[in-house]
């Protein structure tokens, strides 16, 4: 009998995995994502929502915590945030519940459904142009891949304070980094191709700074190879107006424009050319006819003609290119037709009044002197 249980042991020892004693230490800590904000656009984890308890009742014993029910004082008591802030939702709850049910995130299990790539805005034309992103590497590439080789990203959203950025980012740098956030590309995580590793780096838990009490959101599609944005279903590219305005993107459509106005226009001409001729024949058969003011209406069509196609370059593409036609061309999007995907380049708006959310007065402490009055 004994000898039996031996072999059992054994048995089951042999089944299980070989881990060394400092694994536990090494591996990052369990955090679940739950695609809710606070106010400054950290991440609120899983564990962070399970500490608030219910109290029990008798009615409803399987209500744990305020993960469990919408009905739990948290939700009306604290504000919570979608990656579109920077409004607060208005029902948190059912928003997280949206992400964790149903198999949109069951390749993705445990990441966020979006993924921000922060650059500035001339590095971000760039990518839009090449469709791909580089990777950052760990020789010569400095304080830029402290976690390994790979493409950086982050779960901040773009609505979250610059300081709350600069700190997860880069570990509390100084705000001469500020520049390095100014434009963003955002993926969707969970519709990456299958093919495409995406990992959680194992980075410390701030002990100050805006991210004080947070485990920093740095995740890595890890190798030294650029990642290809065609794998991506639906790719975000936002940067300030003056990278597109100075951007190859643009002079390619310029010249595009240009040439479909030219072609356009030649057209045009012909058109006005036979309605010119069967205003001639017309005047030679019936002289009695007057037909000056179609004549006009066609010297001025020409005229207007000839200013279309002396309209200075630099005031073509700026923010939208409208054919002469009507017709609307959408210029800021390129679709692989490979597989169906697309990226798409848009503007930073300026904030209006109502959406920039007022920062947080600190509260003085009174002086001795002044409880003293």
């Amino acid at each position: 009998m004994y000898a039996a249980l031996l072999s059992g042991c054994l048995f089951a020892a042999a089944l299980a995995p070989v881990v060394p004693l400092n694994a536990a230490q090494s591996l990052p800590p369990r955090i679940t994502w739950t695609g809710l904000y606070d106010e400054l656009g950290r991440p609120v984890t899983m564990d962070e929502l399970r500490r608030h308890k219910f109290t029990y009742n008798e009615f409803f014993p399987d209500l744990q915590d305020s993960t469990d029910s919408p009905t739990h004082p948290v939700w009306r008591e604290q504000r919570f945030y979608g990656a579109d802030g920077p409004e607060p939702l208005k029902k948190p709850w059912h928003h997280m519940k949206r992400f964790h049910s149903g198999s949109r995130g069951a390749r993705r299990e445990g990441l966020p459904y979006y993924l921000y790539h922060y650059t500035t805005s001339d590095a971000a034309a760039q990518i839009f142009e090449s469709g791909k992103l580089l990777p950052s590497l760990r020789e010569g590439a400095g304080d830029d891949a402290t976690e390994g080789d790979g493409v950086y990203f982050t779960s901040i959203p773009p609505w979250a304070e610059s300081d709350v950025l600069l700190d997860n980012n880069f570990d509390g740098a100084s705000r001469r980094f500020n520049k390095r956030t100014e434009a963003y590309i955002r993926i969707e995580a969970w519709r990456l191709s299958p093919d495409v590793e995406v990992v959680r780096a194992n980075v410390r838990q701030n002990g100050k700074g805006p991210m004080k009490g947070k485990v920093r959101e740095v995740y890595i599609v890890p190798g030294k190879e650029a990642l290809d944005l065609s794998k991506s279903c639906d790719t975000l590219l936002t940067t300030e107006a003056e990278a597109w305005v100075k951007s190859n993107a643009r002079r390619k459509l310029m010249r595009k424009e240009a040439d479909m106005q030219h072609d356009l226009e030649e057209k045009r001409a012909k058109l006005r050319e036979i309605q010119k001729a069967t205003y001639d024949r017309m005047s030679e058969e019936t002289p009695w006819i007057d037909f000056s003011e179609e004549y006009a209406m066609l010297a001025e069509e020409e005229r207007e003609a000839q200013l279309r196609l002396q309209r200075p370059e630099d005031e073509l593409c700026l923010d939208g290119c409208v054919f002469s036609n009507g017709e609307p061309y959408v210029l800021r999007s390129w679709m692989y037709p490979q597989n169906g995907s697309s990226i798409r380049w848009e503007f930073k708006q300026a904030p209006t009044p109502s959406e920039s959310r007022p920062r947080r007065k600190k509260q003085c402490p009174q002086s001795r002197r002044s409880k003293a009055k």
